[in-house]
């Protein structure tokens, strides 16, 4: 029997016009090195790209020469989807640029039916000077509120522009509308979205925000799936990025989550252990490593570290 061509992990990238989406995705296309992607974005004249970048320019692609395709969403996503699931070799991810005005849960529906395709996760970009007062406009306020609502992670621009007891406020205002995890922007990588972060590339960071902590466990086996998702559903809703892999009844589950979205998929890939990575300060270092301990195999606790 030929074995089944493997899912395409589809990230949506959302947000209110002006939150920084575009800046995002452009900046994800040119650090991207080993990693392939694809980007369906809604007008290649707002992806400022570096000419010296495209290797191939076509009707509805641009091709990078660091692997990646840009294809535009002329008649409709899942057209273009379709163009960019057919180039070989695989890519390794697809990135859809919901519009400024669109709901990213909707948009986020092609990822989890789409052949070929399975939904990682529905990042928001918020624009950290203006949401609030976004949110008040009797005109796009609910559109705004909505967005916010709809994502696995928020994704925070232009943090930057607030004084630190603006910057808790803003956090406190999120937490009443929200039940996503929230990351600064400028933390957002392609490793982490594949799951491959190593937590290096938060090092540089200029906010304090820039310490994480992780946890780590060597092998992680669970009773039944039920007993897995009740392990999961029992996490800290800051926990940014969680992957690895579970043992149950001798069978081997890859899980992952990007913000509050899950994942647990059966897998032949080679592989053991599980890391969560969190913001420092955002949530409970003990109950993370409480709950994790479910899922540990050995009686001394999952280590944890500060990156």
């Amino acid at each position: 029997m030929r074995p089944a061509r493997p899912r395409i992990p589809v990230t949506v990238i959302g947000g209110y016009l002006g939150a920084g989406k575009t800046s995002l995705i452009n900046r994800l296309l040119t650090e991207s090195s080993s990693e392939r992607l694809g980007v369906l974005v809604n007008d290649f004249g707002e992806i400022n790209i570096d000419d010296a970048l495209i290797a191939e320019r076509g009707v509805n692609t641009i091709s990078l020469s660091n692997g990646c395709v840009c294809c535009t969403i002329r008649d409709s996503i899942g057209s273009a989807l379709d163009e960019i699931l057919k180039i070989r070799p695989l890519l390794d991810h697809v990135i859809i640029e919901a519009s400024g005005v669109a709901h990213p849960a909707k948009v986020a529906l092609y990822g989890q039916g789409w052949p070929g395709c399975s939904l990682n996760a529905v990042v928001v970009a918020v624009d950290a000077s203006t949401i609030r007062t976004q949110s008040n406009d009797r005109f796009v306020g609910s559109l705004c509120l909505e967005q916010i609502r709809q994502a696995d992670l928020l994704a925070l621009t232009h943090l930057d522009l607030l004084a630190d007891s603006q910057t808790e406020l803003l956090f406190d205002w999120l937490n009443q509308h929200s039940n996503s995890a929230t990351l600064d922007a400028r933390a957002l990588s392609i490793p982490f979205l594949l799951g491959l972060e190593n937590t290096s590339s938060f090092d540089d960071l200029p906010l304090k925000t820039n310490n994480f902590l992780t946890s780590h466990i060597a092998y992680a086996f669970a009773n039944s799936k039920d007993h897995l998702w009740s392990i999961l559903d029992d996490l800290p809703i800051q926990i940014l990025r969680l992957k690895g892999f579970v043992n149950i009844d001798g069978s081997k589950y890859l899980i992952q989550r990007v913000g509050s979205r899950s994942s647990v998929e059966a897998t032949d890939l080679n592989g053991d252990g599980l890391v969560a990575i969190w913001p420092a300060d955002s949530c409970d270092s003990q109950q993370v490593t409480e709950v994790l301990e479910q899922l540990h195999s050995r009686c001394d606790p999952p280590p944890t570290s500060v990156v």
